[in-house]
């Protein structure tokens, strides 16, 4: 249903096309609408944020959405041919980390590689919400940066590698 100012265009557009005898269609309708309100230019500013378009900061739920939205303007990736494209387009979008993941599992089906970044991205969001929370870190290595060599030397500016060598050597004479 159309609204206001798409209403007032469509009743004036109507009249246009009965007046000239023209049956009216889903495609002359849908040819019409989208001269009027999708011009050129937009579409192609679209297609261009659409082959840009990467995972970043957004969560994978978002970055399904603006996809989705975009790959309208992306004629490459309808019909069964353009399936595979997809799926390897939305891939390279995501971040490295779940790149990773599911990367490794050639996906080739949209619903299901949408589903396995998601499920991942969110049990990773959760995981460090965790460590966050509890004040601990993940990686148990950089727990022990801090503590000193156990075999270092008492700081003494007259203490350097060939002392201690000399002070080895006499003292074993």
């Amino acid at each position: 249903m159309l609204t206001e100012e798409a209403e007032h265009w469509w009743d004036n557009a109507r009249q246009r096309l009965d007046n000239a005898g023209t049956t009216i269609t889903w495609a002359i309708f849908n040819n019409m609408f989208l001269i009027k309100y999708f011009p050129e230019d937009n579409g192609n500013r679209k297609e261009m944020e659409f082959v840009k378009l990467e995972h970043g900061n957004m969560s994978v739920a978002d970055y399904v959405a603006k996809f989705e939205e975009l790959s309208r303007y992306y004629p490459l990736y309808v019909g069964e041919a353009g399936k595979k494209s997809k799926c390897s387009k939305f891939e390279m979008g995501l971040r490295p980390e779940i790149k990773k993941q599911v990367g490794m599992q050639e996906i080739r089906d949209f619903p299901t590689l949408v589903n396995k970044s998601r499920i991942y991205d969110e049990d990773s969001r959760a995981e460090k919400a965790h460590y966050r929370n509890t004040g601990t870190t993940k990686d148990k290595r950089h727990m022990h940066h801090k503590r000193g060599k156990p075999y270092s030397f008492p700081p003494s500016k007259s203490r350097s590698r060939l002392n201690c060598q000399q002070y080895s050597f006499s003292a074993g004479k």
